[in-house]
């Protein structure tokens, strides 16, 4: 991983910001933690605490996962993908990154 992207510069600055983040964004960086750098659960939990911190993380509902459901048949979204949109959308985001 470059400590220094221009990505990671990004990211950093928005969670100062007090993002709203769906618990699948959770899940899915546990998960790059994992099989992509190889960290083990106790190191990605260390990290993710530090992050979850600095942001507001919104529960999965029977509710979200309706609008995931047809987002993904409208839009032809990827379903983890329409459930994080649905999550933006049913918490008023404005902006999605």
């Amino acid at each position: 991983m470059d400590v220094d992207s221009p990505k990671k510069k990004i990211a950093l600055q928005l969670l100062l910001t007090g993002p709203i983040i769906s618990i699948q964004v959770v899940n899915e960086c546990s998960n790059v933690l994992h099989k992509k750098f190889q960290l083990d659960y106790t190191r990605i939990a260390k990290i993710m605490d530090n992050y979850l911190k600095k942001v507001t993380v919104v529960p999965i509902t029977m509710q979200t996962i309706n609008l995931a459901w047809k987002m993904g048949e409208k839009y032809r979204y990827s379903y983890y993908d329409s459930l994080v949109i649905a999550s933006a959308l049913e918490h008023n985001c404005t902006i999605f990154y």
